[in-house]
């Protein structure tokens, strides 16, 4: 833990302090702070941390799951960075939803120095496993990455990263158009667990095969089943839209924007709707 970089993302400057020691117990001696939403966008562009701590509750109408979407969704960070959600108890269901946001782990509050490296050792023995895929992948040799996720399959435990491996290769075969391909690798990601992040990439697969009622009949029952699961709402907003129907996306984006009204990006997309409608 010496050589890696921490970023410790908490608005209350006594968790700040609590969570530095607890990375300092771990041997870790480059530890950076963020206190706000726009400090940690900013600190996470110009020194990209190794692992990120960051406490759900932000301060204001942010949050570390908008935070984490953020992230995510403008490639602020390498698959190689661990980012563990920190939490109280009493939000719990929210932190829950946003492991479907990927996430490599969270943790309740309060827990000991021993926990978080229990979880930390943890996250990142699975980074060092599919490290080969994510250096292919970085360098858009989808061909590569495929093959290393087969060989990857093949090895000693593999059995325990089975799910991580599924969905890899299914968001390839998304990238690659393979959207059947796709298709059928989520539907055997259900047969272990119905994720809703999988329901989710099924939708995906159908709307790229043209099958919008089926993607579109999928995502409505995601929605009221998973209803923290905010992916879901920009998803059926977005096969709304490809129908036409601009009232019906524009109704997605407002309930998503009422569950988190600080995603900028989900606002714009609901403008976007409305002025179509």
């Amino acid at each position: 833990y010496g050589a890696l970089r921490f970023l410790v993302i908490d608005d209350q400057q006594v968790s700040r302090q609590t969570l530095r020691l607890c990375a300092q117990t771990m041997g870790a001696f480059t530890v950076g702070f963020a206190e706000t939403y726009a400090d940690a966008i900013y600190r996470i562009r110009n020194a990209p941390p190794d692992i990120i701590l960051c406490d759900y509750m932000l301060g204001g109408a942010r949050s570390g799951q908008q935070l984490l979407e953020e992230l995510r969704r403008f490639d602020l960070i390498s698959d190689e960075c661990v980012f563990v959600m920190v939490t109280a108890e009493q939000s719990y269901e929210q932190v829950v939803a946003a492991v479907e946001l990927v996430p490599d782990d969270y943790i309740l509050k309060p827990f000991s120095p021993d926990l978080l490296q229990v979880r930390l050792d943890r996250a990142l023995a699975k980074k060092l496993f599919l490290s080969p895929f994510f250096r292919e992948k970085r360098a858009k040799n989808f061909d590569g990455a495929l093959g290393v996720l087969r060989q990857l399959e093949k090895s000693p435990g593999a059995r325990e990263y089975v799910i991580d491996l599924l969905r890899a290769e299914a968001e390839l075969m998304l990238a690659q158009g393979r959207a059947a391909e796709a298709e059928a690798i989520y539907r055997r990601i259900l047969d272990i667990y119905s994720f809703p992040w999988a329901n989710a990439g099924i939708a995906r697969a159908l709307l790229k095969q043209q099958r919008v009622e089926e993607a579109r009949t999928i995502v409505d029952t995601l929605v009221t089943e998973a209803p923290m699961y905010l992916a879901a709402y920009d998803l059926k907003a977005e096969i709304c839209a490809s129908q036409g129907d601009y009232e019906a996306a524009q109704a997605a984006l407002q309930s998503a924007t009422a569950k988190s009204p600080g995603n900028f990006v989900r606002k714009r997309a609901y403008a976007a709707a409305a002025q179509a409608s």
